[in-house]
């Protein structure tokens, strides 16, 4: 019912002063009757029991909203005893020392407050004892762990219960303090760095300030090198000195710890547990001893983009940064960023000052510095060595004064240009005039320098002594003139031309006559154009040779104008002439030598190509003087260039070391008196490279002396390192073959086409069940299924492609299958006989496990696609799904084609936030069971789960199996359950307090109403006893009677409130009747009443509904504003149908859910109790509507 004013007559009172009240009405007392006076007296009895009860209300309010306020303060607040012992403190308080309420309760003032702060809080008890309060001021508490916190606090003396207690308040004011901290080590490290202190002191200052904001904090900065390779100690004074030790000089890289790791990829690395973290895998043995377990560090990056260190943080135990230690990282990394980036420029501005000093003092050549005017501000030794003054002497001089009167104008020039800013650098050559008079040639490369706002400060000036080279130009100048009279007189051929595209300047009569060209035809082109070499490759190879410089002594055939050739000696020279460069080429015509050559080096040719082709080598050994004459290509053989002489100790020293003894002996052995003429032995000889190469030699004894020694010996030597390699390949070929046949784990059978067997390995016996002789005997077509129907398929594509390989049932001897798998191949033998391999390998084995599987497969399959629970499978590499089952799809109205390929965040299931915290459950866990999850449909109905996942690998690809069992229904009815205990629990606390007032109001009425009647009845019988007067005891009589009948009806008014009599005599219509007329008369609404002549025998039934309509009334009254009011009342499908309704003010639906509405709760148990129905529907200003149904019979 909604809520409204009270009826009209009970709330409009004018408000008296309750003493007023009381005075004005013992005035009018001695007018008042005693029925009036008892009346009176009983509403002031009662009204002051109301305002007492108003008072302990308000009282009771008041001390709950002080407490919410208390508890729920954000500033640390506490109550102590003046001894110190704490009495009451709120979270806040609680929090900041570290500690519960209930352990912070145990403890006092001082167990907290360091002893470092005696002096102050003495001064603090003598500030409260004699103003009543203390602060604001500030110290350090002490946490449970032992950290220190510092706070701000101030605090007064209250009173209670007459006691004095000390109210304190208390703000944790770390952050403040740490702020304050970083603010002063910036300013301390910029003031050090102003001051010039070393880089390792402000380093040091940075981490001894951090480090001092946490005892748990343990600060280090690596620096890196130069190279950016390797980091090094910058500071970290409380690292230990074995692990600062052990990484020092470490590399950086993509898993070198936190540190390593952070230089490397440029970014910040976190490792919250050094133990577990695959970054520290090479170091974790260093850190874990000394107690390292976390590492948080961040590159010092410049502006530049270069890393030049690292900062960390470690901790002795696992954890992770806050958000204050994020922001404490970045501004000590921006700091020492600014540190080390000023330091490493201060040096680098140094180092190259310093070099700029020494290279200005020691340089060979020239150097000085000069004013825009030319006075000379600075000159090393080397100028004045060159010029022949002093220092001294020299910066008294301008450069006007010691420059060559023909070149001063010059010099002028280039100075003022570079002045007007045309160009900064310049280079003249120009003379100068030594202190003795002599002129030098100078080369000058001038550069000046200007200040910030680009006005000239003072040339830098290169200068060097050229004069040696002026003369060398001089006299190369007299000598071209010599040249040209020795080149036109020479009698070859000479040409000179200019590199690199050989533009003939000059030739000499000799060319003219040789080749036929004029002078004027060939001068001034380029000398490629005339095809001189009659031979292009030749021409070509000419051209490399003299881009390589100079040749002497190179034969080539040339062609002159008319066509004729001819063969010439070619000689060139390339001549440097400052920087450009000439070739002069001279060819000498060895025309007819060559011709009267040629036959003798044809018929040499033909030999040399011979052996060459055949890798032989020809030679002839002189014993007497141990010499040997060979032909070219016999040193080769040895690995050597051709050299010089070939003796016997050069062909033992080529030989290799185990073969000489062997090799000397048939050489002997052959030469030696009687011996034979004919040898021939294969050995080994050791190339400079220390590789082995194989020869043989085959020799004869051409010639022996009177006494049958031999003299001379002839012979040849070829390589015959490749066969010796194929032979040794096949032998080792054949041992690793035998190793493989006899120990390989598969049956191998080398056998025939047609299906002989001619050998077996020991794993075919074992396999087959036979000896090798046994299958041997038998053949294939003892030991292969011949009914397998693959079997002539797999022969067909042997025959057809060279090898098969399948599957096929094979044969025991005791007559049992098995499958196995084959492979075979043809193959022909050295004798060119076709035979084959074949390799079994038994899979019995595998095939049951392939068929284990399959049936595994099908179980998960049918279990997957017809359980009654949701099932899904999907990728954790991007969440999607890749398989759903029916039940999956029923329960959130989707299609296959909806779901899969997409993601829950997709198909709006799940919130990207909601799906994020999922995945972290699931990788953190492992796997999930029974987790509840709230997510909705496709229609947006929202579903209640129990959610259990576990990871799948599925054909190598990591997935989440996830079961999902609906259990909205499960959750409505436990909301539900929970909501009527609720109501209950409430129901019942306000029926025993409703018992109770309507005790207390009983026990009133009683005491109040039919206590002093009873007690006036007495009274008045009393005295009508007592009385002689018969007329005044007729009055008292009358008297007594009019009481006994207030009594008697007094009486029947508090039994109707109790319970009508109405209802137990006349049944339930009357009894509302009487209720709807009475409730019309005492509030004025207007009521319409359509009841039904019906008789329910269960009065349990009758109760419930009297109730019902007493409560509705109740409510109408109260809340509602209404003018009007219906109730009907009339038999409805073999039950009893009950509608109230009123035109008041009404209320919103979501007030009926209210705990507080415990008037509704009461009537819905009522009817429950009778297995009726209970239904209340109100719009704002339309109203409300009670509707009930209760079954006649059971």
């Amino acid at each position: 019912m909604g809520k409204g004013k009270k009826p009209e007559g009970k709330t409009k009172t004018k408000k008296i002063p309750a003493e007023n009240r009381v005075s004005k009405r013992s005035e009018k007392s001695q007018e008042l009757t005693p029925e009036q006076t008892k009346k009176l007296s009983r509403e002031l009895q009662a009204r002051q029991t109301e305002l007492e009860m108003e008072n302990e209300k308000l009282l009771r309010e008041g001390k709950v909203y002080n407490r919410i306020l208390f508890d729920q303060s954000i500033i640390g607040l506490a109550l102590a005893r003046m001894d110190g012992q704490l009495v009451d403190v709120n979270e806040a308080y609680a929090k900041i020392i570290g500690r519960t309420v209930e352990e912070t309760l145990k403890l006092t003032y001082w167990e907290l407050t360091p002893k470092k702060y005696a002096e102050q809080e003495q001064l603090q008890l003598e500030s409260l004892n004699s103003t009543g309060k203390y602060g604001p001021y500030e110290k350090e508490y002490i946490q449970k762990e032992g950290q220190l916190v510092p706070v701000r606090l101030q605090g007064q003396i209250i009173e209670r219960g007459g006691e004095k207690f000390i109210w304190s308040s208390v703000e944790d004011i770390t952050d403040r303090k740490r702020a304050e901290l970083l603010l002063s080590t910036e300013k301390q490290v910029l003031e050090m760095i102003a001051t010039e202190n070393p880089l390792p002191e402000v380093l040091e200052t940075i981490v001894l300030n951090i480090e001092s904001l946490s005892p748990e904090m343990i600060a280090s900065i690596l620096l890196l090198d130069e190279e950016g390779t390797h980091v090094h100690y910058g500071a970290a004074p409380h690292l230990p000195f074995e692990y600062n030790r052990a990484i020092e000089g470490a590399p950086i890289g993509p898993s070198a710890g936190s540190c390593g790791t952070a230089a490397f990829r440029k970014e910040q690395v976190i490792v919250e547990d050094i133990a577990t973290d695959p970054l520290w895998q090479e170091y974790r043995k260093l850190a874990l001893p000394h107690g390292l377990r976390a590492c948080w560090s961040t590159p010092i990056i410049n502006t530049g983009g270069v890393v030049l260190g690292t900062f960390a943080l470690y901790y002795k135990k696992p954890c992770k940064p806050s958000s204050f230690d994020f922001e404490l990282i970045a501004r000590t990394t921006n700091l020492a960023a600014i540190v080390i980036q000023r330091k490493r420029s201060e040096e680098e501005l140094r180092r190259s000052e310093n070099q700029f000093h020494s290279a200005f003092k020691n340089a060979a050549v020239g150097m000085s510095l000069n004013a825009p005017a030319g006075n000379f501000i600075k000159v090393n030794e080397a100028l004045c060595r060159m010029l022949g003054y002093s220092s001294d002497e020299l910066l008294n001089f301008t450069m006007e004064q010691i420059t060559h009167p023909e070149d001063i104008s010059i010099s002028e020039q280039y100075v003022l240009r570079s002045l007007e800013q045309q160009e900064d650098i310049f280079h003249l050559i120009k003379r100068f005039i030594r202190k003795n008079g002599e002129t030098i040639w100078a080369e000058i490369s001038s550069s000046l320098i200007r200040n910030t706002k680009g006005e000239p400060l003072y040339f830098i000036n290169l200068i060097v002594d050229i004069t040696g080279r002026k003369q060398a130009e001089e006299k190369a100048r007299i000598n071209q003139l010599l040249f040209k009279k020795i080149f036109d007189l020479s009698p070859l051929a000479s040409v000179v031309s200019k590199l690199p595209e050989r533009i003939v300047l000059d030739v000499n009569p000799a060319f003219e006559k040789m080749f036929g060209y004029t002078r004027e035809e060939i001068i001034g082109k380029s000398i490629m154009k005339f095809d001189l070499c009659a031979n292009s490759s030749e021409r070509v190879k000419l051209q490399e040779m003299v881009k390589n410089g100079d040749l002497n002594d190179c034969e080539f055939q040339f062609k002159t104008k008319s066509g004729a050739t001819g063969y010439g000696i070619y000689f060139s020279t390339t001549l440097d002439q400052s920087i450009e460069k000439y070739v002069l080429v001279k060819i000498f015509d060895i025309t007819e030598r060559k011709r009267s050559e040629k036959s003798l080096i044809n018929s040499e040719e033909r030999l040399r190509l011979s052996t060459e082709l055949a890798n032989i080598a020809v030679w002839e050994y002189d014993f007497l003087i141990n010499k040997m004459s060979r032909s070219e290509n016999h040193d080769k053989l040895y690995g050597l260039d051709l050299q010089e002489e070939w003796k016997f100790e050069t062909f033992l020293k080529a030989t290799h070391p185990d073969d000489r003894d062997y090799s000397n002996e048939i050489i002997q052995k052959s030469a030696a008196v009687g011996g034979p003429d004919n040898y021939q032995f294969d050995f080994r000889v050791v190339y400079p490279d220390q590789s082995i190469h194989w020869l043989s030699v085959r020799g004869e004894i051409v010639e022996r002396n009177s006494n049958g020694a031999g003299i001379l010996a002839r012979g040849c030597l070829f390589d015959i390192t490749d066969r010796k390699k194929i032979e040794n390949e096949l032998k080792e070929s054949e041992i690793k073959y035998r190793s493989f046949f006899e120990n390989s784990m598969d049956a191998i059978l080398l056998t025939e086409p047609d299906g002989n067997i001619n050998s077996a390995n020991p794993a075919a016996a074992k396999m087959l069940g036979r000896t090798e002789d046994e299958i041997i005997k038998i053949g294939r077509n003892g030991i292969v299924d011949l009914t397998d129907t693959r079997l002539p398929g797999l022969l067909s594509q042997r025959a057809a492609h060279g090898k098969v390989m399948g599957e096929l049932n094979m044969l025991r001897k005791d007559g049992s299958r098995f499958p196995a798998e084959l492979s075979s191949a043809l193959f022909t033998d050295s004798s060119g006989k076709v035979r084959t391999s074949m390799i079994i390998r038994d899979i019995t084995d595998r095939k049951k496990a392939e068929k284990d599987i399959f049936y595994s497969k099908q179980l998960f399959y049918e279990a997957f696609h017809s359980g009654p629970a949701g099932m899904t499978i999907t990728r954790i590499s991007d969440g999607k799904f890749i398989d759903v089952n029916e039940s999956f799809l029923k329960m959130f109205e989707f299609s296959r084609d909806e779901v899969i390929g997409h993601t829950s965040v997709e198909v709006n299931m799940l919130t990207p936030e909601a799906r994020a915290k999922l995945i972290e459950m699931q990788l953190k866990t492992g796997g999930l069971k029974n987790c509840e999850l709230r997510t909705q449909s496709k229609s947006g109905k929202i579903i209640n789960l129990l959610f259990s996942s576990r990871p799948l690998d599925l054909t190598g690809e990591l997935c989440h199996i996830t079961t999902l069992i609906d259990i909205s229904e499960r959750k409505y009815v436990e909301e539900e359950l929970q909501k009527s205990k609720t109501e209950l629990e409430l129901l019942a606390k306000h029926l025993e307090t409703a018992r109770e007032q309507e005790r207390r109001r009983i026990s009133r009425e009683l005491h109040d109403e039919l206590g002093q009647a009873l007690t006036a009845i007495k009274i008045d019988l009393k005295m009508a006893l007592q009385s002689k007067d018969e007329k005044s005891k007729d009055q008292k009589l009358n008297d007594l009677l009019e009481i006994t009948s207030q009594t008697i009806k007094e009486v029947q008014r508090i039994s109707t409130q109790l319970r009508p009599s109405i209802l137990d005599d006349l049944g339930l219509i009357p009894a509302l009747e009487w209720y709807c007329s009475d409730f019309q008369k005492r509030t004025n609404i207007n009521l319409q009443i359509d009841l039904e002549e019906l008789a329910l025998k269960d009065p349990q039934k009758n109760i419930a509904i009297f109730r019902v309509v007493q409560e509705s009334f109740t409510n109408i009254a109260r809340h509602s504003e209404a003018k009007n009011a219906w109730v009907k009342l009339n038999a409805v499908n073999g039950g009893l149908e009950l509608i109230i309704r009123d035109d008041g003010i009404g209320f919103p639906e979501e007030k009926m859910t209210i705990l507080g509405s415990l008037g509704l709760i009461g009537m819905r148990e009522r009817l429950n109790h009778v297995n009726g129905k209970f239904e209340i529907r109100s719009e704002i200003n339309k109203g409300t509507t009670v509707s009930v149904f209760v079954p006649i019979e059971e």
